[in-house]
């Protein structure tokens, strides 16, 4: 039987292909793809990428499930970028998921965060996810720093208005003043720290005084502590005092005063009058004149009746009798 000859040629060729398919095998395999595996592709349109290349992972919850397959621009709309990326893993996706493009590592690499949203409804193959873009950090510094620019430079611009008015305020004549108020107030302090100083000298001199009059004090406190019977007693009789003249008929003893006010003004009225003989006798001048002769006249009898008893009185002594 003869043997089947193989040319040179055919072994060249066998190897070139095997070496051509090593070759594709190792190039996907660094890409990150898995050639014997089965592919989903989905599509996700953006304004700008930030920096997102392909063979960028794409991940769920931190787990990557698939890769950046490829990014191009809308050949009718250059504004209009899209991502291709596959997923490796049989994952379904509702609609209404998000494609975000987020930063994986502090040095800035990218990567796509799948987002499930709950609907029922699931994406088939090759339909375009929603996207969204994470702000880099840039961005959100920008965005936080922006509002204490503003502030800062409102800040700037509120001090340069306070510096033009001191400047306006401060002129030769008021930081003059100011010099002698100053100087006028650390005299003030001098006098005031003297005044102090004499306080404490003072209150040095009396201190026994003042500790007496602070144990006369606390006796009186214990005095009062000691009789607080005594007064709580006295308070009481206060209130029966109190209640007392507020229940006494005052008021018609004030009504008999004024009735009998009245009376007396009336009889000094008549008096007044000539009404009756005080009235008479009070306002006839000549009866007052001859009242008071009479009463003259009584007082001289008098004394001469006293003076001289024997010319008015007889004594018989023996019987006899005399003139």
């Amino acid at each position: 039987m003869n043997k089947l000859k193989i040319s040179k040629n055919t072994y060249i060729g066998i190897f070139a292909f095997t070496v051509i398919a090593v070759a594709i095998w190792g190039f996907n395999f660094l890409k990150g793809h898995k050639v014997f595996e089965k592919k989903l592709f989905y599509y996700a349109e953006f304004e700008r990428v930030g920096g997102l290349i392909p063979s960028n992972k794409v991940s769920l919850k931190g787990f990557k499930v698939g890769q950046v397959e490829r990014v191009y621009f809308d050949t009718t709309d250059y504004s209009r970028l899209f991502v291709e990326i596959y997923l490796e893993e049989d994952i379904k996706i509702p609609q209404g998921s998000v494609a975000k493009i987020v930063s994986s590592d502090l040095m800035g690499t990218k990567e796509i965060e799948l987002i499930l949203s709950k609907n029922t409804e699931l994406h088939q193959p090759f339909d375009t996810l929603q996207s969204e873009i994470e702000k880099e950090l840039m961005e959100e510094v920008n965005a936080q720093i922006a509002p204490l620019k503003f502030k800062a430079e409102e800040l700037i611009s509120s001090f340069d208005s306070v510096i033009v008015g001191v400047q306006a305020v401060f002129t030769d004549q008021t930081i003059e003043n100011l010099k002698q108020s100053f100087s006028a107030l650390g005299s003030s302090m001098k006098d005031i720290e003297r005044l102090s100083r004499n306080i404490s000298e003072v209150v040095q001199a009396e201190r026994g005084s003042l500790q007496n009059m602070i144990r006369n004090l606390d006796s009186l406190s214990l005095m009062l502590a000691n009789n607080t019977g005594n007064l709580d007693q006295t308070l009481a009789h206060l209130n029966q005092l109190t209640d007392s003249l507020a229940n006494a008929p005052i008021k018609q003893s004030i009504v008999e005063i004024e009735k009998t006010f009245a009376e007396l003004a009336e009889i000094s009225k008549k008096i007044n009058e000539g009404e009756g003989s005080m009235g008479q006798l009070m306002n006839d001048k000549e009866l007052y004149e001859k009242v008071q002769g009479a009463t003259k006249e009584l007082e001289a009898l008098l004394k001469d009746l006293k003076e001289n008893p024997s010319r008015y009185i007889n004594v018989s002594v023996f019987g006899r009798k005399n003139d």
